[in-house]
Formats: structure tokens, sequence, C-alpha cells
């Protein structure tokens, strides 16, 4: 008889704790039922993504993000993390757009409905702007010339390269300075004969005056 007490006290005890186990679970219960039916919908979405540059393949870092609503008026502006990601927060439901720009790049926009209760992802690649090559590099077209013109240009004469004079070393020609001189006896006996027939020739002028 003395054995059963302790028996009769844990079972007291067990019941006790699945009593109150049991009204905690019924409290939770209507609680949970309570929030669902009274607590208000929230009207809001959220618009998040990513900014890059296609070419690099890598985030583009301050790039702006403007987005507007569907009567083209704007609803908010930011910029880009450093990971190149932005995000809306409570925004209405309805139509926007969406404009993505960043230096030295072509902006880009898209168009999307914002739900509430969702956030919506939209990504953008933007294109950089191709730079201008240096004038040093720039070629001038040729103008085609006409066949036939009614009062023809002056035409540039062709370029002839000089013909190259003789070293000095060379030879002249025959007909030059440097043929044979005659020698000083030669001289002697041509300048006797020049003299010779020049006193013949006044001897005969002097005879003839004189008839």
């Amino acid at each position: 008889m003395g054995d059963l007490k302790p028996a009769s006290h844990l079972h007291t005890l067990q019941v006790v704790v699945a009593t109150i186990a049991g009204i905690i679970s019924i409290v939770g219960g209507i609680y949970s039922l309570k929030t669902d039916l009274f607590q208000k919908p929230n009207p809001y979405g959220e618009l998040t993504g990513s900014v890059r540059d296609i070419r690099l393949a890598k985030p583009l870092r301050l790039a702006t993000v403007e987005i507007l609503n569907d009567q083209a008026v704007g609803v908010g502006t930011l910029s880009t993390d450093d990971a190149g990601v932005y995000l809306f927060k409570e925004l209405k439901e309805g139509d926007y757009l969406v404009r993505a720009s960043a230096p030295f790049h072509l902006s880009e926009e898209k168009r999307l409905s914002i739900e509430k209760n969702r956030t919506s992802h939209v990504d953008f690649n933007l294109h950089p702007i191709e730079t201008m090559e240096p004038p040093s590099r720039l070629t001038r077209p040729v103008e085609a010339e006409p066949e036939w013109e009614a009062f023809p240009r002056p035409r540039t004469p062709s370029y002839e390269p000089p013909v190259p004079m003789p070293y000095p070393h060379e030879p002249l020609p025959d007909n030059d300075l440097t043929q044979k001189q005659p020698t000083a006896s030669e001289l002697l006996v041509q300048t006797g004969a020049a003299l010779l027939e020049q006193m013949l020739t006044k001897k005969k002028t002097d005879s003839n005056q004189r008839m």
C-alpha cells in the first residue's frame, strides 16, 4: 500500500503538464488566426537589380538608376553600391519605367509592373560609348577626278630624278679642252707663217694702191 503513493503523484504531475501544454497550443492558434484575419496586407512592393558594363562584364559603381511611374513622373533616384546593385523599397503597385545610366556609357530603359508583397528584379548591361580615333589616324578621302573638265586645272608635273654628273676621274668627250695641245716649236712655226702671210698681203696691197 505504501508503494502506490509515489506512482499516483507522478501520474498527477503528467496530467498537469499535458493540460498546460494544451492550453498554450490553443492560445497560440487563436493568436495566429487573429493575426491572419485582422492584419492589413502590405500594399507595397520592391525593385532590385544590378548595373554592369557589358564589354568588361564588371559591375558599375555609382551608376544612376531612376524610376518613373506611368505618368512619366519621377518616383525615386538612387546610385548603385560597390557591387553595382540597387534597391527601391515601398513602391506602390503599378507600371513603372526604370532608366539606368553611367558616365561614358549609353543609358538603357526597361518597363515593368510592381506587385504588392513582391520583389521584382531588373538587371542592366550598359554599352560603353565608342571613343573617336585621334586626329593623326584620320585619313582624308581621295576625291575622284572627273573624266572631262570645261576648265582643266593645271597638272603638277611628274617628278624626274636629276641626271648624275660624271665624276672628275671619268674621261671627258673628245671635243673637250683636254685634247692634245701643240708644242712650242709648232707654235713658233705657225706664228712665223702667219706673220709672213700678213707681210706679203700688206705689200701686195701697197703695190696696187701705187698703180
